[in-house]
Formats: structure tokens, C-alpha cells, sequence
């Protein structure tokens, strides 16, 4: 029964936990304007095109895109935060020399359209964002770097107007912006480094990121049949809101919380048939004694409560172990788990105390009818 008990609140718990942290990430502060906003990811693989066609393409269905009825506007980027995965770059930081004297560090970088920055709403801190000038593909290169990389590589500085040397380049840094996750929620920001696409072609395919006053069947399939106006061979998966998109990246951890709700329910289910049967049979092997202790003057009630008092002795070993092991068990579930902590008080206790509530149910049913028997009758018998 305790093990029974147990297993049950472990597994609740680990529901609870991996629940919460689901609603938690859900409600979590992303630094950007994630509504009203649109992501269509065009397959650019193995069609062949240089940088200038890919330039053109890129140019012009942007164009096309932001003539669509209902679109404010639009964007390209190489990364999607906490949906496409993450590129990185290896550059050089005038005045700063790693640790390893190689010259160069590895950051991670997101290629991204001019107006990135202002139809995402993040914040730029310090200088400035990207205009239209920094797109063309003669201009000059410029680059915004995260808070997170200012405070690494330039301590106590001002990292404006500091050169960077990307791909045999020397870049300039315009502006600071707000960290944003990239790859979890409350992630520790880590250095990034933007570049405008244009005077660097990035050419594995950018991320469409349309800003539109609603979302509908009619602008999907009007997005896919511009993406697709200038090749037909492009291949443009179905464009969904960016919060549905995110709700995939989630995937895992709801698959987590199901499944372990589904084994937690049918786990309570046994425990409290095993503690009803097991209770039943001791109480049924002890009747007569129960008749003698009632004919001799004991209450039902006080009888009722030395049987409960034995399921609740359950209930509250089974408890310790089944904590215990929800601790161990949401340990191997760290990396799934947000604004919660294996050892989450709020989720302990409701397991805990749900099994216990029902512990205590199971000892009462068959005692209450045990105490109801004929002394004289259960004698005889």
C-alpha cells in the first residue's frame, strides 16, 4: 500500500510540476511583440540561386508580401526565437583577446531585414537599430549586438562605434538591444551579434515575419502564393502565428504532462482499490472483534477512527516516499521545467495531499460499514 501510495504521488507531482512550468512559459515575458504576428519559413534548399538572385527574390517578395490586404509589415530573419534553431559566427573584437589567444570567439548571430527590430518591438538601449540604407547590398556593414554581448565584451565600455571583423570584414557596431530567449524561456541571455541581410546574404533560407491585423485561412494561402510568385519551386510550408508555432516548441513537455497525468490517474485509481480491498479484508478478518468491542461499549465513531487512523499511517509513509521520488524523478526533467523547481512546494503538496485525502476515503468507506454490524448477529456468525 505504501509503495502503491507512492508511486502515485510521485507521479502526480511530476504531472503538476511539468503543468505549471507549461503555464509558466506560457506567460512569460518574451521582450518582443509576439501577437498579430505571422512566420513563413520558404524552403530554399537546392534551388540553386547565387547571392544576387537570392537577394532579389528575398527584395521584391517582401514587397509583395506587404502589398496583401491586412499585413502592416514585414521582416525577414535567419533565427525565430524559441522556434527556428540558432546560428553562430565566428568574428574578431578589436581590443579583446580570449582567453585561448586564437583571436577569435564564437557567438551566436541572427541575419535579419532592415526593419526587424522595430516590427518585432524590441528595444534598442543604446544607438541605433537598422535602417533601409544598411540593407542595400553596397552599403556599409553594420551590426547590433545584444546587452548580453555588450556586457561581455565591452565591461564598463561603450561598445558604439566598435569594429568587429566578421568574415573578413570589418563591421561596425551601431547599436545595443534588448535581450531576447532564443532557445528557452528565462533562458541566461547569451552574446548575439545581428547583421543586416543585404550586404551579408545569408543562403540557407530566411523566416518571413508578418505583422497582420488577423490571421486566417485567406492570408495563408495569400502569403504562400507570393512566396511562391517568383519560383514555383519553392516549397512554402502552411505560414501559421507565431504563438501557435511557440505551442509546438512545447511539444515535449506536454507530451511529458500528459502522459504522466494519464499514469498518475490510473497510479491513484490503484492505490485506492488496493487500500479499499486490503482495508476491507483486515476489517472483515477482525469483525468479531469489532462486535466484542461494540457490545462491551465502544462507539462506531471511535472504531471509524482507529480504522482510519491505520489508512491515514498509509497515506503519510506513502507521501514520504512518493515525494522523495518525485524530487529524483523531476531532476531528470530539469531541462523540461520552467519558473519551477524539482522541488516546487506548491506541487509536492498538492499530490501529497490529494493522496492522503484519498487514503483516508478508502479507510472510511469500508469502516463506516463495518461499524454498522449486530453485535449479535456478527457473535453468532
Amino acid at each position: 500500500m505504501i509503495a502503491q501510495v507512492g508511486v502515485s504521488v510521485a507521479l502526480v507531482a511530476t504531472s503538476l510540476l511539468v503543468t505549471r512550468s507549461l503555464a509558466a512559459s506560457r506567460a512569460f515575458d518574451l521582450g518582443f511583440d509576439a501577437a498579430n504576428l505571422v512566420i513563413a519559413t520558404p524552403n530554399m534548399a537546392n534551388l540553386g540561386l547565387d547571392a544576387q538572385r537570392g537577394r532579389t527574390y528575398y527584395r521584391e517578395t517582401v514587397e509583395r508580401v506587404g502589398r496583401l490586404p491586412g499585413v502592416r509589415g514585414v521582416a525577414l530573419a535567419a533565427v525565430v526565437p524559441l522556434v527556428v534553431g540558432d546560428e553562430t559566427q565566428s568574428i574578431r573584437i578589436d581590443g579583446y583577446e580570449p582567453s585561448d589567444g586564437s583571436g577569435r570567439i564564437v557567438v551566436n548571430n541572427n541575419f535579419v531585414w532592415p526593419n526587424y527590430f522595430d516590427l518585432m518591438r524590441i528595444p534598442i538601449h543604446r544607438g541605433r537599430g537598422f535602417v533601409a540604407a544598411d540593407g542595400l547590398d553596397r552599403a556599409r556593414v553594420v551590426a547590433v549586438v545584444s546587452e548580453a554581448m555588450a556586457r561581455r565584451y565591452w565591461p564598463g565600455g561603450d561598445p558604439i562605434g566598435r569594429t568587429i571583423r566578421v568574415r573578413d570584414a570589418d563591421v561596425e557596431v551601431v547599436g545595443v538591444a534588448a535581450d531576447i530567449p532564443y532557445n528557452a524561456p528565462g533562458e541566461t541571455p547569451s552574446p548575439r551579434l545581428y547583421l543586416p541581410f543585404g550586404p551579408v546574404y545569408f543562403p540557407y533560407g530566411l523566416s518571413f515575419h508578418i505583422r497582420a491585423d488577423h490571421f486566417d485561412a485567406a492570408l495563408a494561402r495569400a502569403v504562400r502564393s507570393e512566396l511562391r510568385a517568383l519560383d514555383p519551386r519553392v516549397q512554402v510550408p502552411t505560414p501559421l502565428p507565431y504563438n501557435e508555432l511557440r505551442m509546438q516548441s512545447l511539444y515535449p513537455g506536454r507530451v511529458v504532462a500528459l502522459v504522466s497525468t494519464g499514469f498518475g490517474v490510473v497510479a491513484l485509481l490503484l492505490a485506492l482499490t488496493g487500500i479499499y480491498g486490503v482495508m476491507t479484508h483486515i476489517l472483515v478478518a477482525r469483525r468479531r472483534e469489532f462486535a466484542v468491542r461494540l457490545a462491551l461499549g465502544a462507539t462506531p465513531a471511535r472504531l471509524a477512527r482507529s480504522v482510519i487512523r491505520l489508512g491515514l499511517v498509509w497515506g503519510i509513509a506513502g507521501t514520504a516516499v512518493g515525494v522523495a521520488a518525485a524530487i529524483v524523478l523531476a531532476q531528470l526533467l530539469r531541462g523540461l521545467l520552467f519558473g519551477v523547481t524539482p522541488s516546487d512546494l506548491v506541487s509536492l503538496a498538492a499530490s501529497g495531499g490529494m493522496l492522503l485525502m484519498a487514503s483516508v476515503a478508502a479507510a472510511y468507506l469500508p469502516a463506516r460499514r463495518l461499524t454498522r454490524v449486530d453485535p449479535a448477529a456478527a457473535l453468532r456468525g
